[in-house]
């Protein structure tokens, strides 16, 4: 089969029983890009290159291949054990793959949660400057307030009553027009 014939290929759960994988594997090798495929009518397509060898089918107690089984008659056995290889290669593609991408995840997680600790850190540490800043202004503001209530107390223990002037005729207001009453 040719890679350019879109409508050629096979299913991912016929892919699966040609190469001897699981659905699973086969769908991971298709989001790797491991493995050519083209999407048709919403249905993924493997392409089968010339030189990519059958594989056997999975035998069912090796982890994937139970999803095999289900596409295929329940009378058909399959053709015969994975090697040895064969099975190392269906362990990793089901079962440490997928604990490689959560550690993965986890890891990307925990950087996220560092940095998100580190910039916590930093917003602390100018909290207690800005604090610190504060506290001094507060002392700086109390010494004046102090100075000030001093000098004013020597002002007022030296104050002198001055003598207000007695009113010795009473004032007059000056005389208005008598059209400018609306000023007022």
């Amino acid at each position: 089969m040719d890679i350019g014939q879109a409508t050629d290929g096979l299913s991912v759960s016929q892919a699966a029983a040609y190469l001897g994988l699981s659905v699973n594997a086969v769908r991971h090798k298709i989001r790797r890009g491991t493995l050519p495929a083209v999407k048709v009518n919403g249905e993924w397509r493997v392409q089968v290159l010339e030189g990519m060898p059958p594989r056997p089918a999975a035998s069912p107690r090796i982890g994937g291949a139970a999803d095999m089984l289900k596409d295929s008659p329940a009378d058909t056995p399959p053709a015969y054990p994975l090697s040895a290889q064969r099975q190392l290669e269906v362990i990793r593609d089901t079962l440490l793959i997928p604990l490689i991408e959560q550690n993965e995840r986890q890891q990307m997680r925990i950087a996220e949660l560092e940095h998100g600790h580190g910039r916590l850190e930093a917003e602390r540490d100018q909290a207690r400057i800005q604090a610190e800043m504060a506290a001094l202004e507060r002392e700086q503001i109390q010494a004046e307030r102090d100075a000030l209530e001093a000098r004013l107390s020597v002002l007022e223990a030296a104050h002198v009553e001055v003598p207000q002037s007695q009113p010795d005729a009473p004032q007059t207001q000056p005389q208005r027009v008598w059209w400018a009453f609306w000023r007022r």
